[in-house]
């Protein structure tokens, strides 16, 4: 999992990176070849301009490249269903409105695939039964579910959101308590 002082120093670095109209000086967006904004760039071009070529290296996940000297797991308490499109800092702002309103502490980690799946090897983490991959397993050690909404609820038309909420609501392998579903 990732805290949210982890996610805090992403859109720190991204920030670092603006001018000062907030314009990402050679990063642009592949789908619309735009230039990126601080405030809008999403996780796909946060995948391209800083997951990938960070962790390329050393071929892990981005967790795994920003978990703190001396920390033995950041297990995840929740996990995050959520499509990549939305702004980053609109992502980072409804997980710590999440953190206040259930009363948790900095060092709660959330699962978040595009920080926690090595993206040099999805592979690894994707099988054709969804029960078998990592989203799955992920599910499995945490309380809960934090679904985050853009304003057009997006995340209700993404199959795996879909498979992922069906997973709180019903899920016949689950050991131990039924998973808690909030929203964002």
């Amino acid at each position: 999992g990732i805290t949210p002082p982890q996610m805090r120093k992403l859109l720190k670095f991204i920030g670092n990176h603006a001018d000062d109209a907030g314009n990402l000086q050679g990063w642009w967006d592949r789908f619309t070849l735009q230039p990126l904004h601080k405030d809008t760039i999403n996780l796909y071009a946060v995948a391209d301009w800083i997951i990938k070529p960070f962790t390329a290296k050393t071929t892990s996940s981005y967790v795994e490249l920003v978990v703190d000297e001396g920390t033995v797991e950041q297990c995840p308490r929740w996990f995050i269903s959520h499509w990549w499109g939305e702004p980053v800092r609109d992502f980072i702002a409804a997980v710590e409105a999440h953190v206040e309103a259930r009363g948790h502490d900095e060092s709660s980690a959330y699962w978040v695939c595009a920080y926690a799946n090595n993206q040099h090897e999805l592979g690894n983490d994707i099988d054709k039964d969804p029960r078998k991959t990592s989203f799955y397993r992920a599910m499995s050690h945490c309380i809960g579910v934090l679904l985050i909404l853009d304003a057009n609820a997006t995340p209700f038309t993404r199959a795996w959101c879909c498979f992922e909420e069906a997973m709180v609501v019903r899920d016949d392998q689950r050991k131990g308590p039924p998973l808690i579903l909030d929203i964002a």
